[in-house]
């Protein structure tokens, strides 16, 4: 699994951001609602915190406004003072099929509950009121069984579907959440590992492979695909559709945008970019209430899209500021 960055924005103007590293799990930037929530300090928590790993892959604020935190130890709820394991009972007992939880994706139909999508252990499904927790698994001999244990992405479509992205296969529940409808290369997709999923407006599922873009009309099971030729690199790491109806993709190679009936996908350059230089994985995109677009890169920081200027800002790590 891939680490990325992941940028999101609470009630209260406070960042959060998760970072991969030896020595920092993840950061909270506090900032100054005077000066646009943009600038102010970065908090680092890490194991000395109680953290249960470094590798951050995924955040999420649960129903009652607490930051849920998915790492390669596990799953913790931070209130704002002490971190609480998730993934284990007091006792120590495991309540997760794997420690490796690499996504999560609070339910609109349901925010009380939070889908949990872990490396190895299947999907999971935890009431975070009640505490309780349902499980999906790979079964080699259940055909309608989840195609895979290593969870990519997760989304509840605004038809009501549950959709399972994994590192085989695409996966939609089935409305009595007893097994799977499976999508994979023999239905026309352009690789079987599905990096990310989205939604644009006419219901129509976008999907970043391991090798290229396709889109799925769910309704009439039609799937379009890209070649890796269109984005200059094969492996589409994630997607949004934004609220303008254009769609960000971030592969390996760089940062593209697909405008809405057209069949263009032109690359967006960073910031500092020079011709002929090494071009840097995106491994997250994220628009925030304010139109504004977060940019998780593999090594140039975070980037922040700001329409108004058109422009990029970044926030980079610097060895000499704790």
């Amino acid at each position: 699994m891939l680490i990325h960055s992941r940028e999101m924005l609470d009630s209260s103007a406070t960042a959060w951001r998760s970072s991969p590293g030896a020595l920092i799990g993840f950061l909270v930037l506090v900032a100054s609602p005077a000066l646009g929530g943009l600038d102010g300090e970065w908090r680092h928590l890490d194991l000395d915190d109680g953290l249960a790993h470094t590798s951050v892959y995924d955040l999420a604020l649960d129903s009652r406004g607490f930051l849920l935190i998915a790492s390669e130890g596990g799953l913790q709820r931070w209130d704002g003072y002490e971190l609480t394991p998730l993934h284990r009972d007091p006792d120590g007992t495991r309540r997760l099929l794997s420690d490796n939880v690499g996504h999560l994706y609070r339910d609109p139909a349901e925010p009380r509950r939070i889908w949990i999508g872990t490396w190895g252990g299947g999907l999971s499904r935890l009431d975070i009121v009640t505490g309780e927790l349902r499980s999906w698994v790979h079964d080699p001999g259940d055909e309608t069984s989840l195609s895979d244990d290593r969870i990519q992405g997760i989304l509840r479509d605004s038809g009501g579907r549950l959709w399972v992205a994994t590192y085989r296969g695409l996966n939609r529940m089935t409305d009595d959440g007893a097994g799977f409808r499976r999508y994979s290369v023999a239905d026309g997709l352009p690789h079987d590992r599905i990096w990310t999923l989205d939604e644009d407006r006419r219901g129509r599922l976008w999907l970043g492979t391991g090798d290229g873009l396709a889109r799925l009309a769910p309704d009439i099971g039609e799937i379009r695909e890209w070649d890796s030729g269109v984005l200059g690199h094969p492996e589409v790491r994630h997607l949004q559709v934004l609220s303008t109806g254009e769609v960000w993709i971030g592969t390996r190679g760089g940062l593209h945008r697909h405008l809405p009936g057209t069949e263009s996908f032109p690359r967006i350059p960073f910031p500092s970019e020079r011709p002929g230089e090494r071009r840097q994985s995106v491994n997250f995109i994220r628009e925030d209430a304010e139109g504004r677009v977060w940019i998780g890169t593999h090594r140039n920081g975070l980037l922040l899209w700001r329409p108004e200027s058109r422009d990029f800002r970044a926030f980079r790590h610097r060895a000499d500021d704790a």
